[in-house]
C-alpha cells in the first residue's frame, strides 16, 4: 500500500491542504504562500539549502496556529529525521515558522526588530501578509492584483516588513508572468521549479514520525480526542497480527490508523466539543470528515490508496454507514479492522456527550454493531482474544 519512498514535496503539499482546511481558508492559500516566498528567495539568490528550507516552511506555516505553539509537534519530528537530506531540506523551517510573527518594528511577541529577525522568517511574514491582503480584498484575478498588493506593501514596510524585501518585491510585481503563476490553480506547476528533490523511507521512522505528529495536530483539535488517534493505531496494528496480516500490511495499519481521523481537522471545535447529542445538520456536517481524509490524502500520489483504506472507517457491513454507504465485501478489510479499533478506541474514553465505557459495557456494545450486522466479525472476535 505504502510504496517504499515517499517525495517529501508531495506529502508536504498534500498536509498543507489539512491545515488549509483546519484554518478555514480557502483551499491553495499554502501552495500561494510558498510560491511567493519561494519567488522571492529566487530573486535574492538563496543557496539550495535556504530556498528548500523556504519550501517547507510556506507549505507548513499554519501548523503552529492550529496546535501547541510551544511546541509545534509536525516542527517537533522534523528535528528527529534521520534520512539522508531530509534534515538538511528542512533546516531552520521550525525557527522560520515560529519567528514569522515578529514584526520589523519590534513589536512582535517576542520583541524582535529588524535584521535581528531571520531572513526566512521575513520572508515567511511578507508572503503570508500578500495572500492575505489578497483574501481580504476578496481579488481573486491574480493578474489585477498587482495595485492592492504595491499598496499593501508600501504602506506597511518598516512597519511589519523589512523594506529591502518589500523592495525587491515590488521588482517582481512587475512581471507579469509572475501574478499569471499565482493564478494557476494547478499547484504542482507552478511550485516544480522550487520542489526539493528529498525522498523519505515510506516504511521508516520519518514517515512513523511525521504520521504521528499529524495525528497529534488532528488530536489536539479537541481535547477529548487526545491521543485517539494513536490508540487507533495501535489497535489496528495489532489487530492485523492477530489476523495474520503480514508485518508491511500491519505498518500500512498503523499509519492509516494515524490519519484515518485526518478530515476531523475540518471540522470546527463548536461540533467536536458540544455537550449533548448533535443536531441533524451538525451531525451531517461531521459524516464529511472521511470525505476529507480522502481528499487531503488523495493529493499525496504515494498515499493515494492508504487515503482509501483510512477514509472508510465509518462504513458498515450492513450498508449503513458512511461517507459513501458502501456494503460488505465492497468494504477493504483493512478498512473493516480500522472500523473496529476506531469503536473500542472512542468507547474507552470521555467523550462530550458521556463518559467512557467500561470493559463489559464495550463489549456489549460492540457485540450489539455485529448482531446489527455493523462490524466484520472475525475482527471483533480477535479484538477480544487479544484486549479480553
Amino acid at each position: 500500500m505504502i510504496p517504499e519512498t515517499i517525495e517529501l514535496a508531495n506529502l508536504f503539499m498534500g498536509l498543507s491542504l489539512a491545515i488549509d482546511l483546519a484554518e478555514g481558508r480557502r483551499l491553495q492559500h499554502a501552495h500561494n504562500v510558498t510560491y511567493v516566498a519561494c519567488r522571492l528567495g529566487e530573486e535574492l539568490g538563496l543557496p539550495e539549502s535556504a530556498m528548500n528550507s523556504l519550501f517547507f516552511t510556506g507549505l507548513l506555516h499554519g501548523i503552529a496556529t492550529i496546535s501547541d505553539k510551544n511546541l509545534c509537534p509536525v516542527c517537533a519530528a522534523i528535528e528527529d529525521f534521520e534520512e539522508d537530506g531530509v534534515a538538511e531540506a528542512l533546516h531552520d523551517t521550525d525557527q522560520a515558522i515560529h519567528l514569522s510573527q515578529e514584526y520589523w518594528d519590534g513589536r512582535g511577541p517576542r520583541g524582535l526588530t529588524g535584521k535581528g529577525i531571520p531572513l526566512l522568517s521575513r520572508i515567511l511574514a511578507l508572503s503570508i501578509g500578500l495572500e492575505e491582503n489578497n483574501a481580504a480584498t476578496a481579488r481573486r484575478e491574480y493578474y489585477l492584483w498587482q495595485e492592492t498588493a504595491r499598496d499593501y506593501l508600501v504602506k506597511n514596510q518598516g512597519i511589519y516588513y523589512d523594506p529591502e524585501l518589500v523592495s525587491v518585491f515590488l521588482g517582481i510585481l512587475r512581471d507579469r508572468r509572475f501574478s499569471l503563476n499565482l493564478s494557476n490553480p494547478n499547484s504542482s506547476e507552478k511550485l516544480a521549479p522550487y520542489r526539493p528533490k528529498a525522498r523519505i523511507n515510506g516504511r521508516g521512522k520519518t514517515m512513523t514520525l511525521l504520521g504521528k505528529a499529524f495525528a497529534s495536530v488532528i488530536d489536539q483539535k479537541s481535547s477529548y480526542t487526545a491521543n485517539h488517534s494513536r490508540d487507533v493505531a495501535e489497535v489496528s496494528k495489532q489487530l492485523a497480527a492477530k489476523l495474520g496480516l503480514d508485518a508491511r500490511s500491519q505498518m500500512d495499519l498503523y499509519l492509516a490508523g494515524l490519519l484515518h481521523d485526518l478530515g476531523k481537522i475540518a471540522i470546527s471545535n463548536e461540533i467536536l466539543d458540544k455537550q449533548g447529542p448533535l443536531t441533524d445538520k451538525e451531525f451531517a456536517i461531521v459524516k464529511n470528515h472521511p470525505h476529507y481524509t480522502a481528499v487531503i490524502l488523495d493529493r499525496i500520489p504515494e498515499l493515494k490508496r492508504l487515503g482509501e483504506i483510512a477514509s472508510l472507517h465509518h462504513e458498515k457491513i450492513s450498508g449503513d454507514g458512511y461517507y459513501l454507504g458502501i456494503a460488505g465485501q465492497d468494504i477493504p478489510f483493512a478498512s473493516r479492522i480500522i472500523a473496529v479499533a476506531d469503536i473500542y478506541s472512542a468507547l474507552a474514553v470521555d467523550r462530550p456527550y458521556r463518559r467512557a465505557l467500561d470493559a463489559r459495557t464495550i463489549k456489549e456494545v460492540m457485540f450489539g454493531m455485529l448482531k446489527d450486522n455493523h462490524l466484520d466479525g472475525s475482527v471483533v472476535e480477535a479484538l477480544f482474544s487479544t484486549v479480553g
